[in-house]
């Protein structure tokens, strides 16, 4: 009686993972080498903060459920069911030994779970971090901002699903400039100049609240139930953070052995 919630944060759970994979290699020793590759998989756990995070994440907002109605059994915050790679590189020969390449790269966003900002504990378990919102369209401003996310389409009129939307996916491109300058005996020697990131897509901690407490009302209460006034987010879905790794240029001498 002297505590009002005690939760325990339990270190075991599964992961089910499963992938399939399919590529295609092209190897010449002048002209057009290609490497193509896609990976469709799908990982569930019921691991919530298995990304990281504060450690309330990791607390069920549900903790009344278990077994098949347990709420955290689902998508895992690794889930990334789409993988491909493109790599092409142009080889002049031998002799002189001229590389151009590039390599194009895309995978899907990560998934995220519709809430609040951390530190608003809705339910009122102790973290800030773990509360799912309840989709609804009443809240001014919800229906037009529903009507862009099939992920909240699907949830409308309950609580949402574990990692039911998804980020923006992301694509990067990377190029390769090679020449043989000498050999030292049979070491034969290139410049080699790399581009990264040349083209990449902004990558970051996403905007999961879909509504904001409304710092214009006031908390209140009726029949018993505590009412927080709230707003829609504009902002859900979008980068809070961006942690994107910036573009650069490289340039060594190889030797290959």
């Amino acid at each position: 009686s002297d505590f009002d919630v005690v939760s325990g944060i339990d270190p075991t759970g599964y992961s089910d993972y499963w992938a399939l994979t399919v590529s295609l290699d092209r190897v010449a020793e002048r002209g057009i080498n290609l490497r193509a590759g896609y990976t469709y998989s799908r990982t569930t756990d019921n691991l919530p903060g298995l990304a990281g995070g504060p450690i309330g994440g990791q607390l069920s907002p549900f903790p009344e459920t278990t077994g098949a109605a347990d709420w955290r059994d689902g998508r895992s915050d690794l889930d990334v069911p789409h993988r491909a790679a493109l790599a092409l590189e142009w080889r002049s020969g031998a002799a002189a030994g001229l590389r151009l390449g590039v390599l194009a790269r895309y995978r899907s966003g990560y998934p995220f779970t519709p809430g609040f900002r951390d530190g608003v504990d809705m339910n009122g378990d102790g973290s800030g971090q773990n509360d799912p919102a309840f989709v609804s369209d009443t809240v001014a401003g919800a229906a037009d901002l529903i009507g862009g996310w099939s992920c909240l389409r699907q949830e409308l009129g309950r609580l949402a699903t574990r990692n039911s939307c998804r980020g923006s996916s992301i694509v990067t491109v990377d190029a390769r400039f090679a020449v043989r300058l000498f050999s030292l005996g049979d070491l034969p020697a290139e410049l080699v100049v790399d581009g990264l990131n040349l083209v990449r897509t902004d990558e970051g901690l996403v905007d999961r609240a879909l509504y904001l407490v409304d710092p214009a009302g006031s908390p209140g209460t009726a029949a018993g139930r505590v009412i927080v006034p709230l707003v829609i987010n504009p902002n859900f879905g979008r980068l809070l953070v961006r942690r994107s790794a910036p573009a650069a240029v490289r340039a060594g001498l190889r030797f290959n052995f």
